[in-house]
């Protein structure tokens, strides 16, 4: 359950601490690179958190992909 709901609060943190960075760094920064680094290193982060804590799933998913990757392929195209 916990993991459920830190998986929904994901995007939301992600706003948050993109929004308050660029309203703090943007006075300072203008058109800058700057602005930038706090909305990638959130995104980074926050996508690992979410991989630990759906690599069951993963496992399982990479699992499926691999037994079906020729026929998933095929129906692609």
């Amino acid at each position: 359950m916990k993991k459920r709901i830190l998986a929904f609060a994901i995007l939301p943190i992600q706003v948050l601490v993109i929004n308050s960075a660029v309203k703090i760094l943007e006075p300072e920064y203008p058109h800058s690179i700057v602005l930038l680094l706090p909305s990638f290193f959130t995104v980074t982060l926050l996508f690992f958190v979410s991989i630990n804590l759906h690599k069951t799933i993963l496992k399982h998913d990479w699992q499926f992909f691999k037994r079906k990757k020729t026929r998933l392929f095929l129906f692609l195209f």
